[in-house]
């Protein structure tokens, strides 16, 4: 475990200029909401935690990172741009372009890529669940297939669903190709 992290120096941990700059610009609440989403990342990434898991646990486990951490925490995980679920981390010298995201709702039928999903859909276990058992999580290929009183039907990345409008809104794709009339 130890050769995951770069040798301990005498000095204390810096971030890299970029980053520094931007942490440094962020209010309280952006800082603690970054903190909460670099833990969410060493939860899933290091530790190997569940995608469906991390944001409970990092809420649970009440992390307080503080200056020093946050620095290692940049270096061990490379200055990640999202959080697990493809949320954007403040202060990031890297952000992710999520410009041409829309939620799955509002999305025509056809191939996408999940996105992102949104902080208040983090809350929601059995939501969190129902995308992780399809396979739909940041990054991952889906094909929207079609839309009915029951919600949307989607073929996932590891198995087939229905998801109903509570989770359509709050998760967002990009297009990758519609359905030609």
């Amino acid at each position: 475990m130890t050769d995951l992290l770069p040798a301990p120096t005498a000095t204390e941990p810096t971030m890299p200029a970029p980053t520094a700059a931007a942490v440094a610009a962020l209010s309280d609440g952006e800082l603690d909401l970054r903190r909460h989403m670099l833990a969410e990342r060493l939860l899933s990434d290091v530790i190997g935690l569940p995608w469906e898991l991390v944001h409970d646990e990092a809420e649970a486990w009440g992390l307080e990172v503080s200056h020093r951490l946050d620095a290692r925490l940049v270096v061990l995980l490379d200055d990640p741009a999202t959080c697990p679920h493809g949320n954007p981390i403040p202060g990031t010298a890297r952000p992710a372009d999520q410009s041409d995201a829309v939620t799955a709702d509002e999305a025509p039928l056809g191939r996408v890529e999940v996105v992102r999903i949104t902080e208040e859909l983090e809350e929601d276990g059995p939501a969190l669940r129902l995308l992780a058992g399809a396979g739909l999580r940041p990054g991952r290929r889906a094909e929207l297939v079609s839309r009915g009183d029951d919600g949307l039907v989607v073929v996932g990345a590891t198995a087939d669903t229905v998801l109903p409008a509570r989770v359509t809104s709050d998760l967002y794709v990009r297009v990758l190709s519609a359905p030609t009339a």
